[in-house]
């Protein structure tokens, strides 16, 4: 046999049998790019990563602090379920009580305000929907409809008398209460709110009721305590400021007829849980922040 050309074979079996091998030749030298090219393109990448990372990050955190808000202004409308009127009066009648005997009259001191008979009033009264229930004052319940009795703090009145300028905040000091009459279209509904308070050093006693019944029965529907009350659904409508002695039982009391009763719109108001729990949300999202500054750095 005959020497062969060994390189020559060599090539020629490559290029038969080695199409990946000349393909990977041909592009060393042209097409495949150099290490410091391979480098910036890898650093490139990095860079976009690291920005999706961080649009990633930003855009999670903004989901996360409007779900924090949303659940705080949730909760806050959950717990907030405080109704507040406004109302004008007019006094209509009043009275005085010795200890012993009891008068009408049209003027009095005795409470330590100059109240007379024709004197106009202002003020507001607020009450939470959920107010519980009294475990100790209810009354008998009526055959057809409910009479209950709501009792607790959230019970609050503040009534000014325009010519004396004198005014009076109930502090719940005193009892506090609501009782709701649905008689069911017989006999009447009614709706009675009163806030009691005693003056510094327990001498006296102080109250504020609003008084609103309907002959009709159909001002009220259910046992519950009404998210709204229309004045032109009563009756009857007064507010009384009655005023106690506690020495020697001497009172004083004024009835005003209401001539306006309005509902106050407010804001609700969280509750100091709600605050807590956006305050640790806010902690959250700053030690979040920072372990992503320190992982980029």
């Amino acid at each position: 046999m005959g020497l062969v050309d060994d390189s020559a074979d060599m090539t020629a079996r490559r290029n038969v049998n080695f199409p990946l091998y000349n393909m990977i030749k041909r592009c060393s030298t042209s097409t495949l790019p150099r290490a410091s090219e391979i480098t910036l393109t890898q650093s490139h990448k990095n860079d976009q990563i690291n920005n999706f990372n961080t649009s990633t990050f930003r855009m999670s955190m903004k989901i996360f602090a409007g779900t924090l808000l949303a659940a705080l202004f949730a909760t806050g409308s959950a717990n907030a379920q405080v109704l507040t009127f406004d109302f004008t009066a007019k006094v209509e009648s009043m009275y005085e009580y010795d200890g012993s005997n009891i008068a009408i009259v049209t003027s009095s001191t005795l409470s330590g305000a100059d109240v007379v008979n024709g004197d106009s009033v202002h003020g507001q009264f607020s009450f939470d929907l959920g107010t519980p229930l009294s475990t100790t004052l209810q009354f008998p319940q009526p055959a057809n409809g409910s009479d209950l009795t709501y009792q607790g703090p959230q019970i609050q009145a503040t009534i000014s008398f325009d010519r004396p300028a004198y005014t009076f905040t109930t502090d719940n000091s005193g009892l506090s209460m609501i009782v709701v009459k649905d008689a069911m279209a017989s006999n009447y509904d009614g709706f009675v709110l009163l806030a009691n308070s005693y003056t510094p050093g327990m001498t006296a006693m102080r109250s504020i009721q609003v008084s609103l019944f309907d002959a009709s029965g159909n001002a009220i529907s259910g046992p519950s305590i009404p998210r709204s009350l229309p004045l032109s659904a009563f009756d009857e409508a007064t507010i009384k400021y009655n005023w106690l002695r506690l020495s020697d039982g001497a009172q004083f009391g004024a009835t005003a007829v209401i001539t306006s009763l309005t509902p106050v719109v407010t804001s609700p108001v969280p509750e100091p849980s709600a605050y807590a729990m956006f305050a640790a949300g806010l902690l959250a999202l700053g030690a979040i922040a920072r372990r992503k500054a320190a992982a980029q750095r």
